[in-house]
């Protein structure tokens, strides 16, 4: 079977895309100095099939499979509009992307870090007060 990734349009049009994606970032248990290479990180793409239908939304067909891959940090590709699926002239590096994916990861978790203010929590901080 075939695949396309481009925007379906017209009622009966199928596409395959990603329902989901998952990046493995290994835990680099290397010693300082090792001459060993650095684990890599590595993408699990699950895939589905659509069908846009007669009222212009899209359906599910079907789960295909997964794509599992490593990731090349110094690779380079052609950047797409998200829209049309088109090649936009202009390129990034696997680093760039994984750097930006990086940085909203962390702004998402200290985001997520708040302390209770019940003083029933394990986590609570009490004011101090001066003691004789």
């Amino acid at each position: 079977m075939s695949k396309t990734y481009t925007t379906t349009i017209d009622p009966g049009d199928e596409r395959t895309r990603a329902r989901y994606l998952g990046i493995t970032i290994p835990l680099d248990t290397r010693l300082p100095n090792s001459s060993e290479p650095p684990p890599v990180p590595t993408l699990d793409i699950l895939e589905q099939q659509v069908i846009r239908k007669k009222d212009g939304s899209e359906a599910i067909l079907r789960d295909l499979g997964s794509i599992s891959v490593a990731v090349d940090l110094n690779e380079t590709f052609d950047k797409l509009n998200p829209v049309t699926d088109e090649p936009t002239g202009q390129t990034a590096s696997a680093a760039e992307v994984f750097a930006l994916v990086y940085a909203y990861i962390r702004k998402k978790q200290n985001a997520s870090i708040t302390l209770p203010s019940s003083p029933f929590s394990p986590l609570y901080s009490s004011p101090q007060k001066d003691r004789p």
